[in-house]
């Protein structure tokens, strides 16, 4: 867990409340959720459901209530880090990945187009600028799969990278 920085839910609401046991023929708590850490402030309650609560299953079942405001209108705080595939300390990894994004978007012809974009956009109607809208939103779909494929190639493949 501490390699892809996500958090435990439970532990983060209940600090000082050691998790029950999740498993009828256990002594430990095995069933957790984990988190992205930019989303723990939207998290109001956690906890466990009874034994059996739902069905015949030997495991508790875990509860997690995310505030829907929190969660359908979040935005990150882009002053806070994300944890990525790559390190600044890896200088080698950052190196190629900036090698391999340059040519995947040359490849594409990602600048070339944005450029065209917002030269268009300066004299547009109404319509033009939405079809405009589009082809960007497009753009930037192939800039973060190609963020992503660059990432992949250089650093480990944790399951949460945020590209």
């Amino acid at each position: 867990m501490t390699d892809t920085g996500l958090l435990l839910v439970f532990q983060h609401l209940h600090p000082n409340k050691e998790p029950p046991v999740t498993y009828t023929r256990g002594t430990k708590c095995v069933d957790v959720a984990l988190v992205c850490p930019l989303l723990l402030p939207g998290v109001t309650r956690v906890g466990y459901a009874p034994f059996y609560y739902s069905g015949n299953y030997d495991h508790r079942e875990l509860i997690v209530d995310f505030d829907e405001k929190f969660l359908f209108e979040f935005t990150p705080d882009p002053t806070k880090k994300l944890r990525v595939p790559l390190s600044m300390q890896n200088v080698l990894a950052v190196d190629k990945y900036n090698q391999l994004l340059k040519q995947y978007w040359i490849r594409a012809k990602l600048p070339e187009q944005v450029r065209d974009i917002k030269r268009k956009m300066a004299t547009a109607n109404p319509a033009e600028r939405t079809r405009l809208i589009k082809r960007f939103q497009l753009l930037d779909k192939v800039r973060i799969d190609t963020m992503k494929a660059a990432a992949k190639r250089c650093g480990p493949a944790f399951p949460n990278n945020f590209l």
